[in-house]
């Protein structure tokens, strides 16, 4: 009950601005590992991380051309941030497949969503292997479902 109120919550504070195809994305349950006192360990529960998906723009198109990177349609970002993860088209499947550092793959039939973010394993940059420390980042990997924005008239 009280999760569906703070979804709606947001769903209109964010509303005013959505396109005609947004979705909120929050996290269900949050797997990964920490470094501590020199072991890695498994880490879970949840978290309640939430991202937004929705069409690229024109400053974001503009921004890949200028980088030669691939043109995004789609675009991920955290809630609240104003850059993330550009992304291609739906494939025939309805899956939305982004992949950068991080990876994320939405399923518009099913609402559901899965996160992946690699980093900090076997990633490692050449100061830390040459210092032999380990990262400070962590693999993670998070499942949650999408729920579609309307747009809410003031």
């Amino acid at each position: 009950m009280m999760r569906k109120a703070v979804l709606m919550l947001l769903l209109a504070v964010v509303g005013v601005n959505a396109a005609a195809e947004e979705w909120l994305c929050i996290a269900d349950i949050f797997a990964g590992f920490t470094y501590e006192n020199g072991k890695w360990k498994a880490a879970s529960g949840p978290h309640r991380q939430k991202y937004v998906v929705g069409m690229a723009t024109e400053n974001e198109i503009r921004t890949a051309r200028l980088l030669k990177r691939s043109l995004p349609v789609w675009v991920v970002k955290k809630f609240g941030e104003n850059y993330g993860m550009s992304c291609g088209d739906f494939n025939d499947q309805d899956m939305l497949l982004c992949r950068d550092v991080q990876e994320f793959s939405f399923n518009r039939q099913t609402g559901r969503f899965l996160y992946t973010y690699p980093v900090g394993y076997f990633g490692v940059s050449s100061a830390e292997i040459g210092t032999k420390k380990e990262s400070t980042d962590a693999p993670r990997m998070m499942i949650g479902k999408c729920h579609p924005m309307a747009v809410v008239k003031s």
